[in-house]
């Protein structure tokens, strides 16, 4: 089933494509969907809620993620251009499984940034992805970032109830 997204979701795919581009990758990964959605923060209140608490910004996680990448050596799979890495797929599955779990219809950021989190680092599958391990270097654990989500949605619920009684 393909997962519906927001507007704000597509931004961030979209300037995922972009960044693996600029980066000269043949494959779009985890490690360009954690840049979009870096760059597109502005757009998810949750999401940037997360990413300023924990001290998150697309320098920042660019420069780890081109650590990561300097140290692990070549990227280029050698064929030509395919549009998602089976991680990618992945965090798209488990993005859909968030959405649904906050009683969400549309994948927004924020649940792409959940599903980009190993849910526990520890058990992780043995090739976790790029993404993924440089958000646990970054400090960004799945249980921390969605109460973070939680607790910005309960702020936004809240703001939304107050005006609404306002303004009867």
């Amino acid at each position: 089933m393909p997962i519906q997204l927001s507007n704000a979701g597509v931004e961030a795919v979209r300037k995922s494509h972009c960044h693996a581009r600029r980066l000269g990758d043949d494959y779009v990964g985890t490690e360009h969907l954690l840049l979009g959605l870096l760059e597109s923060a502005q757009r998810d209140p949750a999401l940037k809620y997360v990413l300023d608490r924990f001290n998150l910004s697309l320098e920042k996680g660019e420069a780890a993620l081109l650590a990561h990448i300097k140290a692990k050596g070549a990227r280029n799979t050698g064929k030509s251009y395919h549009p998602n890495t089976a991680h990618l797929q992945k965090v798209f599955h488990d993005a859909q499984l968030e959405a649904d779990r906050f009683g969400d219809e549309l994948v927004r950021p924020r649940h792409l940034l959940l599903a980009l989190i190993p849910e526990n680092w520890q058990k992780h599958e043995a090739d976790p992805s790029v993404a993924g391990e440089v958000l646990a270097q970054l400090g960004l654990g799945f249980s921390d970032a969605k109460e973070a989500v939680r607790e910005e949605l309960v702020r936004q619920e809240r703001q939304s109830y107050a005006l609404a009684v306002f303004e009867d």
